[in-house]
Parts: structure tokens; C-alpha cells; sequence
């Protein structure tokens, strides 16, 4: 133990010291440069923060708010342009998102739900394995937080355990263990409202993007990919577990717990309207041309009026630190557009210019690359809003899909290898093992070998896009 805490705190020494050196070498290099002084003191600042997210010497929030504040107190930066995030769509979408998410897990509706289906379930184990994975992925668009679906699927695994009588260790208790980790996960930038890093890129996307890639028409777009993720894991789960095809369930058991929940309560009945007028009002987006936004956060403020969520409750449910990340990290990188930085990373990626001229297939593939391994280094939470504040300018520049470039990223920082990289796996590893002796070392794999799937799942719907004119 205290072999890995000195290790830790070397570790943590070399981080601020980069923090220290590396701002200090690029701004010896930038001297040089034709980029004004705010320019070169906004970009100082920018790898000094960037050093805070590689070696996670802080909360991903704290190097955004730094930044934002140096900014100001330099006075690099008009301040209305760096705090726009913070009046942006992106970041009253997120905002109520989060509080409808809020009001589901209060209310526990999913749980009746799931035990409802079970109840009529066939007793096959692929029957049992894709209704994991299904309730895994009904409550992806609404808890945008990955570390909360994860959450939730935990206890109802274990509960799902306990109603069907299996054992914690075995093939059957894998590949559930699998299908709940998926299915909380792997459609995770199919919705807008998927994934918290959804709602940094959107808000960096043009005015004209974000309305012509709302909820409905972002999944549209993706629905392809989308189903190729589905049918790759299905596959996938077939080859890598190898269970019995009958399972026996405890029904008495499940009628007990549906008959100790109840009639549906107050706050069920509310989470439930609540998820059917928001799903209504995104249905419907063509008719009425009011943005997911302001919907969504119309829908949010009506649950308030009627007292659904206490003051604390408001307060916990909401995920403000990561509001701070998304308001800052839009306003930095309005502000590097402001600055002309843009203009001047386009001319270090002009071999990117030359390869998305060449051939767009071709650049798909560098982009998905360079997410990846992007991944590796920043870890699926800050990696996709660095890469694409640095590739936006330059996709622009060559009139190529800013939405397509966002997706691709968002889908290949997914797939990740190493645990390190992915704070939600961490979470979800430590809520199986609080329950029970899960084995996730197959998980592990399956994840692992899907960094290989998504790829293929890309080049697969180009196809696709270019049908649907967004290539």
C-alpha cells in the first residue's frame, strides 16, 4: 500500500511539474510565431490546464474554470465571449436533462417496468440477456450521465440475480454482467442526450448545425451505426459466453415485489408524463420548431412548479460540476475563434486539409484515430471536446460535416482498453464487487474488442451518410 501511494505522489509531482515546464516551452516557441500576445498567453494557459486533465491532478471541471479565469484576469479575452457557454442552449439542455433524470431515479418507475417485463418474459436465457441490454438502453437518453446508468444497473442485476435464482460466479452471471455494462453504454452518442460530452460538442457545432441536428435528427443520423452496434454485440456476446439456453425464475418471488411496490405512486406517475411529453415533444420537433433545448427545460420547469424535486434533492441531481466544465469549455473555444487561434491551428493541419480532399473515407478513418488514441491520453471525458476543438476549425475550413467529425469522435473515445481511461467503468466495477463476485474480466475483453467494432461500424455507415447527403 505505501509502495502505490509514493508512486502516486511521484506521479502527481511529475504532473505539476509538466504543469510548470511544458506551458513554459511552448511559450518559447510561440515567441516566434505571428499570433498576438493575448493569442500566445491564452494558448500558455491552455497547456497548463492540459496538463492538469492528462495526469488528473484535478476534477475535469477545475483546468476549464482555470482557464476561463486566467483568461478574464489577464484580460486576453472579451469576457461576454468567454461566459457564453453559460447562456447557451447546450448548457440549459444539459441542465434539464439532468434534473429529468433526476426525477426517474427518484421515482424508481424503471424498476417496475423491468420487473412488469420480466414477469412475461420467456424463460430463455437470449430472451434474459437482451432484456438486460434493452432496459440498459431505454434509460440512455434520459440519465445523461453514464456514471448514473451504471448506477442504477448494478443493484438491478443484482436484483435480477436474485428473482431468477443463478449463481454470481459462471458464464449466465458474465454475460449479464456484460449486457447491463452495454446496454447502459453502448449507445451512448446515438442520443444527444446520451452522454454528458454530447452536449459539449453540440454546443461548439454552429447555429445552423445545432438546429439541423436536434434530438430527433441526431438520432436519425446515427440510427445506422446504431443498429450495427446492436446486432455486432449480439454477435459478439454469442461467441464470447457459452450459457445454458433455459433458465429457471423465481416468479413467486417477482409477483411478491410487484405486490409490495404497489399502485403506481405519485412520483412514478410523474416521471412517467414527464418522459412521455418530452418524447412526444421531440416526435413532434417538425410540427412545432421549438429546439430540444427549450422543450426539454420547458418540460423540467413545469416538474419544479409542482414540487417534484425538494431543494436538496435539486441540488444532488443535478450534475453542476460538470455544468461548469460545459459552459466553460464552450466559452473557451468561442473564444479561440474570436482569437484567430483557429486560423493558425488550420495552418499546422493542412495535411489533414489534403487528406479530407483526397478522399473522405479515408479522413473518417485519420479522425476516428485520432480519438482513440486521444482516449488513451485525456480518458473518454475530456478527450472529445480537446480533439474537436482542434479539428472543428479545420473541418469548417474544408466545408466537411462538423456534426459527422463530432460523432466519429464521440464513438471512437468510447473505445477504450484500459480501465484508467473510463471513470464510469470504475464506477460500475466497484458497485458489482460491493454486491457480489461478479468476474468482469470477460466485459473487460468484449469492451476491448470493440474498440476494432466501432471502427468497422464507421466505415460501414459511410454508405449510409452519403445517402443521407451528410458526406
Amino acid at each position: 500500500m505505501s509502495d502505490l501511494k509514493s508512486i502516486a505522489s511521484r506521479a502527481e509531482f511529475f504532473g505539476w511539474s509538466c504543469c510548470i515546464v511544458v506551458p513554459a516551452i511552448i511559450l518559447y516557441f510561440l515567441t516566434t510565431t505571428d499570433l498576438s500576445w493575448g493569442a500566445v498567453n491564452f494558448i500558455v494557459v491552455f497547456f497548463c490546464a492540459l496538463m492538469m486533465w492528462i495526469f488528473r491532478l484535478v476534477p475535469e471541471y477545475v483546468p476549464a474554470v482555470f482557464i476561463i479565469l486566467s483568461t478574464i484576469l489577464l484580460g486576453l479575452a472579451p469576457e461576454h465571449v468567454l461566459l457564453s457557454g453559460f447562456s447557451s442552449e447546450s448548457f440549459f439542455l444539459a441542465m434539464s436533462v439532468f434534473g429529468l433524470g433526476a426525477v426517474v431515479v427518484k421515482s424508481g418507475i424503471f424498476y417496475r417496468i423491468s420487473l412488469l417485463i420480466f414477469l412475461h418474459l420467456p424463460k430463455k436465457v437470449p430472451f434474459l440477456q437482451g432484456f438486460v441490454f434493452l432496459v440498459g438502453a431505454l434509460i440512455t437518453p434520459l440519465l445523461s450521465a453514464q456514471s448514473s446508468r451504471v448506477a442504477l444497473m448494478a443493484p438491478f442485476l443484482n436484483d435480477l440475480r436474485r428473482g431468477a435464482n443463478f449463481d454470481a460466479k459462471g458464464a449466465l452471471a458474465d454475460s449479464l454482467v456484460c449486457c447491463a455494462y452495454q446496454g447502459a453504454i453502448l449507445l451512448s452518442a446515438v442520443f444527444l442526450t446520451g452522454k454528458s460530452s454530447n452536449f459539449v460538442l453540440y454546443g461548439m457545432l454552429s447555429k445552423q448545425m445545432q438546429w439541423q441536428f436536434g434530438w430527433m435528427h441526431w438520432l436519425i443520423a446515427a440510427s445506422f451505426p446504431a443498429l450495427l452496434l446492436i446486432i455486432s454485440f449480439f454477435i459478439a456476446l454469442k461467441v464470447q459466453f457459452k450459457v445454458p439456453q433455459n433458465i429457471n425464475i423465481d416468479m413467486t418471488r417477482i409477483k411478491e415485489e410487484l405486490k409490495t411496490l404497489g399502485a403506481l405512486s405519485a412520483d412514478e406517475l410523474t416521471a412517467a408524463l414527464g418522459c412521455l411529453a418530452l418524447l412526444v415533444g421531440l416526435l413532434s420537433s417538425s410540427l412545432h420548431h421549438i429546439s430540444s433545448a427549450w422543450l426539454c427545460f420547458s418540460i423540467f420547469f413545469v416538474l419544479l412548479i409542482f414540487d417534484v424535486l425538494s431543494k436538496k434533492e435539486f441540488k444532488l441531481g443535478i450534475n453542476w460540476p460538470f455544468l461548469f466544465y460545459l459552459g466553460s469549455l464552450i466559452g473557451i473555444m468561442r473564444c479561440v475563434q474570436v482569437m484567430g487561434i483557429d486560423d493558425w491551428f488550420i495552418d499546422y493541419l493542412s495535411w489533414l486539409e489534403d487528406i479530407a480532399d483526397y478522399s473522405s473515407v479515408l479522413f473518417i478513418m485519420v479522425v476516428y484515430a485520432i480519438g482513440w488514441l486521444g482516449s488513451l491520453l485525456l480518458g473518454t471525458m475530456a478527450a472529445p471536446a480537446l480533439l474537436f476543438t482542434m479539428l472543428l476549425p479545420m473541418a469548417e475550413h474544408v466545408g466537411f460535416n462538423t456534426w459527422l467529425i463530432a460523432f466519429v469522435l464521440l464513438i471512437s473515445t468510447e473505445g477504450w482498453v484500459f480501465p484508467y481511461q473510463s471513470s464510469y467503468y470504475l464506477c460500475f466495477e466497484e458497485l458489482i464487487y460491493e454486491k457480489s463476485n461478479y468476474q468482469l474480466a470477460p466485459t473487460l475483453k468484449m469492451n476491448a474488442y470493440f474498440s476494432l467494432i466501432r471502427f468497422a461500424v464507421i466505415i460501414f455507415s459511410i454508405p449510409i451518410w452519403q445517402y443521407m447527403e451528410l458526406l
